[in-house]
């Protein structure tokens, strides 16, 4: 009996002690900062904080207050904090969309079930005159192998294209990756003058570049202490560092033509526009290029040996680095023997850009003919792949050609046949490494 009472009286202190629990206080909701600023044609987060997690999902409406018209002179995101459960913090984004100088937006908090109003129940947005300005490279790729300059151009959050600096306007720059202490540059900011949208730097390779121990560096633009700054599409470059130029003396060897890109299409395309389409330099089963060292000089020579069309051009020569030429359409000259590019039929065939480096041969037969000899100076690029197992081949220059029409000579020479065009007339064609 003594224990059935003991029961009892223990369900009743619980049953006490459960209906006196005190009730849990709401949360407590603010405005973050009391005043925020929205640039011209931008856009600027208004955040309100709880003092402890949401005990469930709130919405708190707010009341907007100002000269300009909102839906018109300018916009918000939401009508409501809205707050997840266990939350602390909420935003509501206010977007300039013309609004006056001296325009201001008042922001009032009102009461809502589930929260208490603290002290900074208002918050004010003010417009800055002056516009949000967005910065974009030029490309987010590039390749530092002698020298890569790189141009950054600032467009206005409502100029557009047609923001002009007031005055001289400095922007700081930042190198990562491993490495960015093998780097160098003509300057340590980009500085956009006045009057002007645009400001370039040029990087090269140190000395001690070899010592590089990656091959990747970023370029990103410091903009920690300017919230103007807005990144655009190209927000960085990343370079992809050489350590050495390609020299002759790479190419040592003999290798063997395997294949020139597109045959097809450059075999339809002469013969559709009437000329004889088997005296192209079409055919090179079995032609050769050997390139060997002169041991009293040093000079590299190469040598033209086998069958093929190929024959028509090269001779016994000496091969030195020549300055970048003939550049395709696509293409962009990096520095002053090398270039980034693939004619166009090698993008046909699906043939990223690559680097090429740019060389002299003297002599070759400037004709390109099989029955006429014209020796003097001819310029060819080779892109080496990087297992050093082959290479891919540009013609560069040479003299109008006896496969040719003189007077349609300017579907392939671009207009002018002083003006060699090496998107139609460099033969891109690949090489592979003998055994």
């Amino acid at each position: 009996m003594k224990r059935a009472l003991a029961i009892v009286a223990l369900f009743a202190t619980l049953s006490v002690m459960i209906g006196c629990k005190p009730k849990e206080e709401s949360p407590t909701i603010e405005f973050q900062d009391k005043i925020s600023t929205v640039l011209s044609g931008s856009s600027v987060e208004v955040t309100v904080n709880l003092d402890k997690p949401a005990p469930a999902a709130l919405a708190i409406p707010v009341e907007f207050t100002s000269d300009a018209v909102k839906g018109v002179d300018y916009s918000v995101s939401a009508e409501v904090f809205n707050f997840a459960l266990g939350t602390t913090s909420s935003s509501i984004t206010i977007t300039d969309n013309g609004m006056k100088g001296n325009t201001a937006i008042t922001i009032k908090l009102l009461a809502a079930e589930g929260v208490k109003i603290g002290t900074n129940f208002t918050a004010v947005v003010t417009k800055d005159a002056e516009e949000a300005l967005i910065y974009s490279f030029n490309a987010t790729k590039a390749e530092l192998i002698e020298s890569s300059k790189i141009t950054l151009t600032i467009t206005g959050q409502k100029s557009g294209a047609k923001f002009m600096a007031a005055e001289d306007l400095v922007i700081p720059f930042t190198l990562e990756g491993d490495a960015a202490d093998f780097i160098e540059s003509d300057a340590e900011n980009f500085v956009i003058k006045k009057g002007g949208n645009s400001a370039s730097v040029t990087f090269k390779p140190s000395e001690n570049v070899a010592e590089a121990p990656g091959e990747s560096v970023l370029v990103k633009i410091d903009n920690s202490g300017n919230d103007k700054l807005i990144p655009g599409d190209n927000a960085y470059v990343r370079f992809k560092v050489h350590s050495e130029l390609q020299t002759p003396s790479k190419l040592l060897g003999t290798w063997t033509f395997s294949e020139i890109y597109d045959y097809e299409v450059i075999y339809l395309f002469a013969d559709e526009d009437g000329y004889d389409a088997d005296t192209f330099p079409l055919e090179n089963e079995g032609f050769t290029l050997t390139f060997t060292e002169d041991e009293e000089t040093g000079a590299i020579k190469v040598t033209p040996s086998g069958d093929g069309a190929f024959n028509w051009f090269f001779r016994e020569s000496t091969i030195t680095m020549s300055e970048a030429m003939s550049i395709g359409a696509d293409g962009e000259q990096l520095g002053k023997y090398t270039s980034e590019e693939a004619n166009l039929y090698m993008f046909d065939a699906g043939v990223d850009p690559e680097v090429f480096t740019h060389y002299s041969l003297d002599p070759a037969n400037r004709s390109f003919d099989a029955t006429k000899e014209t020796l003097g100076k001819a310029t060819i690029a080779i892109a080496l792949s990087e297992d050093g197992t082959s290479f891919n081949l540009l013609f560069k220059d040479y003299d109008l050609p006896p496969f040719l029409d003189v007077e349609d000579a300017s579907i392939w020479y671009d207009g002018d046949i002083e003006n060699f065009d090496s998107d139609l007339l460099g033969f891109g064609c690949r090489f592979e490494k003998a055994e």
